[in-house]
């Protein structure tokens, strides 16, 4: 795939062994337009091993030795590239803007887009310049407890368990069936999910809650904790049959217990404008902590 990057420049693409510098420079841009870092290496190594094709989708650039960029392209739609601050405004972003194009449709998409910090300036002027346009917002939401949470109010008849050995096909279908509501979401196949979440480094079943109501999974979560650094919820999906009941909230909160008994008095996630859940999370206490645009532009 062709790629024009400023003289000085080399590329290759990524391997699991470069999750650690992929992180840094991650780290870095989070840290230089809004303070602090989100970004943890389990997170870039699941993302990596959910890869279809890690060779063909993904890109490092380096000045001499040193890794100032990095881009991933999945499922032909989402394509996410940080540039360190350092390496900014030398054409590396339209650079590898421009790759990750390509890859797109290689991958069969038809509409391709990534996620920008509202603080990051020179990412948003990027996507603007080459004539990609805000498709939705998203939020960073967190919430501190400083004792442990009340456990969560169920419906008669339902309880909130860890998932079990065989289960797995089912939770992948509820969460695709909820997902595939949102505008824009490709279908995430079962393979992907499987060695992006179950086989993420350090995955236990706790982190898998499902809500059962009689035999039937009804609603399920998936829970990340960052040791003294803060549990997170990756994804909270209720069937559609079942909305209503209060079970996205309660398994929210139960969320919160998880992490609490494991030392993690934060919880964070996040959601977009397509969900609208934003008013769910700030009804059970989480407040936003930070703000992003997804840019997009048809292929």
């Amino acid at each position: 795939m062709s790629l024009d990057l400023p003289e000085g420049f080399t590329s290759r693409p990524a391997t699991m062994g470069d999750a650690e510098a992929v992180t840094a420079v991650i780290a870095a841009s989070e840290t230089h337009h809004m303070g602090f870092a989100n970004v943890d290496v389990d997170d870039v190594l699941a993302d990596y091993n959910g890869a279809t094709d890690l060779a063909r989708d993904s890109l490092l650039v380096f000045e001499g030795d040193r890794l100032v960029a990095e881009m991933l392209v999945e499922n032909g739609r989402y394509a996410a590239g940080t540039v360190h601050p350092a390496a900014e405004g030398r054409g590396i972003g339209t650079a590898i803007l421009h790759w990750s194009r390509g890859i797109a449709r290689l991958q069969g998409g038809t509409v391709v887009g990534g996620t920008v910090l509202d603080a990051n300036e020179p990412a948003r002027r990027l996507f603007l310049a080459n004539g990609y346009e805000p498709y939705w917002e998203s939020w960073i939401l967190e919430i501190r407890h400083d004792a442990e949470p009340a456990p969560p109010a169920l419906p008669d008849g339902v309880l909130i368990r860890p998932f079990e050995p065989g289960e797995e096909a089912t939770i992948h279908r509820v969460i695709e069936d909820a997902f595939a509501e949102w505008e824009s979401r490709p279908p995430n196949a079962y393979e992907e999910w499987s060695a992006w979440a179950l086989g993420r480094r350090g995955f236990e079943p706790w982190m898998l809650p499902v809500a059962v109501d009689g035999r039937e999974i009804v609603g399920t979560a998936f829970l990340i904790r960052y040791p003294n650094d803060g549990g997170w919820v990756q994804q909270l999906a209720v069937g559609k049959d079942h909305r209503g009941r209060g079970l996205g909230r309660a398994l929210l909160q139960h969320a919160f217990g998880e992490f609490f008994r494991r030392g993690e008095t934060l919880t964070g996630l996040s959601t977009d404008s397509r969900t609208g859940a934003r008013t769910l999370y700030e009804h059970v206490g989480m407040h936003v902590k930070s703000s992003y645009t997804h840019y997009a532009s048809e292929l």
